[in-house]
């Protein structure tokens, strides 16, 4: 099993450390570094090319949001996990644009934490599933026509609507994990998006699958 090669950036000490801990423990992480701040962590992808960084949203210089950029130059391919200890509606849509794959409280559980990091390393999105809304909004009035998607592929955008991971979409449809992400992938293109939390926005507002509700999300 391949290690996710991963970053954790929080000018917080005790905070940084100790979820580095923890990640060093499971048994599919390698931290490969704990960053104080961005200068040091693009430091660290530059000279190590990791596949995740795990982020505080606030650091000492700013919000990270800012500095994605200049990371993303130094390892283009990592994906970003970010943690915020006050989230926020506008917190949260600027991690959106700056293009992370997940954003998740500080607060949460710290096996949520982890599982979260697991899923963003694995290319999934994770976010508050009542911020969903907020992504409609700030989108464009509809096109004239839609996109032509699969039958196949709604049921998977629809799943991942409702919150569902990758390997839980798989077992409610009976197909292997490669066959979801490649169904995904074809959506994808089709909504004209870059990642699934935008998928799944563009297709809601499209009208092409079901917004969540606290029901589907079993709450």
């Amino acid at each position: 099993m391949a290690l996710v090669r991963t970053v954790v950036v929080d000018d917080h000490e005790m905070v940084g450390d100790a979820l580095a801990a923890v990640l060093g423990q499971e048994p599919d992480f390698d931290v490969i570094g704990v960053a104080r701040d961005v200068e040091r962590a693009v430091v660290m992808a530059t000279a190590a090319t990791p596949d995740l960084l795990v982020t505080d949203l606030a650091l000492a210089g700013g919000e990270v949001t800012e500095e994605l950029p200049r990371f993303r130059d130094a390892a283009p391919s990592c994906r970003v996990l970010v943690m915020t200890g006050r989230p926020t509606e506008r917190s949260f849509l600027d991690s959106v644009r700056a293009g992370v794959g997940g954003y998740v409280a500080k607060s949460r559980p710290m096996v949520d934490i982890v599982h979260a990091c697991r899923r963003v390393a694995a290319g999934e999105a994770v976010f508050p599933q009542e911020y969903l809304r907020l992504l409609l909004d700030q989108t464009v009035a509809a096109p004239t026509t839609r996109p032509r998607l699969t039958v196949r592929e709604v049921d998977v955008v629809q799943r991942l609507a409702f919150g569902r991971s990758t390997t839980e979409v798989a077992d409610d449809l009976a197909l292997a994990v490669n066959t979801v992400r490649n169904h995904l992938a074809s959506a994808m293109s089709k909504l004209g998006t870059t990642n699934r939390l935008a998928a799944v926005a563009e297709a809601i507002r499209l009208g092409i699958v079901s917004p969540p509700t606290a029901a589907s999300l079993g709450r």
